[in-house]
């Protein structure tokens, strides 16, 4: 009898206590639908607050690249995308050179979604099949379609900084902000051309045309992805890179880091 009576009471017990593990587990799942963010249909950031940081990437295709840096820059992307950006970060492609204008142009605009979520109310795998289909794959196709481009006889790039900056999330200055240009570097327009010589930047700080393109990167990172150019010669890589480490230096930009592809 006394055995029939334990078990009865242990099976109460186990009744009672799943029925409160899945009143709990419904609680949560209500409390997080509940407060979970409405996001933006078009670039799923959220809609009830902003973002936790900007990142706006400048592309200078005004030679289109080969197939291997552009497998280059897809690889640095993925990487980026794992171990650079923040859940809800905004990242926007710009362009420039794709026209006798030299005209900038937004290409994409999203905010990365995170692969890492509780795996108690997230599938993991489908957590990242999303953040693939609705942010790391359009970024990687929009990157690539604008690098693939027609050649332009213009690269306004110290002006395409100064607009971007003013244009992109970047004019937000109370957030953590990242610019990376993909570029040969190779300024050439009214303002001024590298192609046959590099000024000193010294020099080139004192000009008017300077005081139209300085841009507020105050606090902001600086990634650099140089596009090398045929027969270019050592040491003019040099002088581009010395002149745009000053450039971003007096706009006030910290961890200015140059890669190349």
């Amino acid at each position: 009898m006394n055995n029939l009576r334990n078990s009865r009471r242990q099976a109460i017990v186990l009744i009672a206590s799943s029925g409160l593990v899945l009143v709990l587990i419904a609680a949560a799942v209500g409390w997080q639908s509940l407060h979970a963010s409405r996001l933006d249909p078009l670039t799923h950031c959220p809609l009830d607050r902003a973002p936790v940081g900007e990142t706006a990437i400048l592309l200078d295709p005004t030679d289109p690249l080969t197939r291997a840096q552009q497998g280059r820059l897809l690889a640095w992307l993925r990487a980026f995308g794992l171990t650079e950006l923040l859940r809800d970060e905004r990242v926007e492609v710009w362009t420039l050179g794709e026209g006798e204008d030299g005209a900038l142009a937004r290409r994409f605009c999203g905010c990365a979604r995170g692969r890492e979520q509780d795996p108690v109310f997230h599938n993991p795998a489908m957590v990242a099949a999303a953040t693939e289909s609705l942010f790391s794959r359009p970024l990687q196709e929009t990157v690539l379609a604008a690098t693939s481009a027609s050649s332009s006889r213009r690269s306004p790039i110290l002006e395409a900084v100064a607009e971007l900056v003013e244009e992109s999330g970047l004019a937000e200055r109370s957030l953590p902000r990242r610019l990376v240009l993909v570029s040969d570097l190779e300024q050439h327009s009214d303002l001024g051309s590298f192609y046959r010589r590099v000024p000193r930047f010294e020099g080139f700080r004192t000009t008017a045309a300077y005081s139209s393109v300085r841009a507020d990167l105050r606090n902001a990172a600086v990634e650099i992805l140089c596009i090398p150019r045929p027969h270019a010669a050592l040491a003019h890589e040099r002088a581009l890179r010395e002149f745009w480490r000053s450039y971003f230096n007096s706009c006030g930009a910290r961890d200015i880091r140059f890669e190349r592809l």
